[in-house]
């Protein structure tokens, strides 16, 4: 039986025409989802709940270390609901947004909906659809 999980990716927005070849990123933490970005992944999770994962991933984008508000420019999140076999779902850690498989991996290769994305542009403003899954 398959189950659906949600997974999310946050991090720095990078246009297309940055050249990315000069910073310190690995390319395996680079997500090519459209045309007009390259999406680096901060930090990913996974989440048997959509409300318990867009709430962990906003977090990272809009609190600092302490918990206190501080909303980080060009940054964005993206939701996947991703299918999982049983195993696979009983081993999501809701506590951690872990599980016992690469979390990075399914994103990477997608082959599923997704079911959130929103981004803060340079001046803060809350952006939300604004992937255009190619």
């Amino acid at each position: 039986m398959q189950n659906k999980a949600y997974f999310f990716v946050n991090g720095n927005l990078f246009k297309k025409e940055d050249n990315l070849k000069d910073s310190n990123i690995d390319d395996e933490y680079i997500l090519n989802l459209d045309s007009k970005y390259n999406y680096e992944v901060y930090n990913f999770g996974v989440s048997r709940n959509f409300n318990d994962c867009k709430i962990g991933a906003l977090k990272d984008v809009v609190t600092d270390v302490s918990g206190n508000r501080m909303i980080i420019p060009n940054t964005y999140v993206a939701i996947f609901e991703i299918a999982l076999n049983e195993s696979e779902y009983q081993n999501i850690d809701e506590e951690s947004m872990l599980a016992e498989f690469d979390i990075l991996d399914k994103i990477k290769n997608l082959e599923s909906k997704i079911a959130y994305n929103c981004m803060f542009d340079k001046n803060k403003n809350l952006i939300e659809n604004f992937i255009d899954i190619k």
